[in-house]
């Protein structure tokens, strides 16, 4: 299991890594086809990074990691809706179940999709500020907290810092989370 962690976060980040820096190498941030008229207009970064970059392999490249980056989480929140929703509705995941449950995950997706466009980067704004600071943050810090002052479970392994690493962190999370609401205000 830790080895999955470490090699499932170190390898998407050192991806991000090599792709920020090759975008904020090659693409000015202000000025015409920069990040932030791009930003501004609502066109994704690959648009400017074709224009100032005029390397064709480097266009096929971003093109190919933002494909990869939306499909890979399309199946990962696919399958967890899949799996949900089988249990949830105790629908047994063979024959005509797998394709109702197929139904049930694929088609209110699709209408809501076709419904309303912008709602996806909307959810992707909410989800990357809020639902990344409390479930990939400050969840985790309350388990720890919880597991470890207040049931006392004891561990074979223990991150070095304590309880003021646990703060520092919450406070962190909670900082992240406060500067979503002012966004949105």
């Amino acid at each position: 299991m830790r080895k999955a962690v470490i090699w499932g976060t170190t390898i998407p980040y050192i991806a991000y890594v090599v792709w920020v820096l090759i975008v904020l190498g090659i693409v000015p941030y202000e000025g015409e086809m920069g990040l932030k008229q791009a930003f501004e207009q609502g066109v994704v970064a690959t648009t400017p990074l074709r224009a100032w970059g005029k390397i064709p392999f480097l266009s096929f490249f971003s093109e190919f990691f933002g494909f990869l980056a939306l499909i890979t989480s399309f199946f990962g929140i696919g399958l967890g809706t899949f799996d949900f929703l089988a249990d949830l509705t105790r629908i047994k995941k063979k024959g005509y179940g797998k394709i109702a449950l197929l139904a049930l995950t694929l088609v209110p997706t699709l209408l809501f999709s076709v419904l309303f466009p912008e709602a996806f980067y909307i959810a992707l704004d909410m989800s990357g500020g809020f639902g990344d600071a409390i479930l990939s943050c400050l969840i985790p810090v309350l388990m720890v907290w919880v597991g470890r002052y207040i049931k006392r479970i004891e561990g074979p392994y223990r991150v070095i810092g304590g309880k003021p690493l646990l703060v520092f962190i919450g406070l962190l999370c909670i900082g992240i989370v406060y500067i979503q609401v002012l966004k949105l205000l």
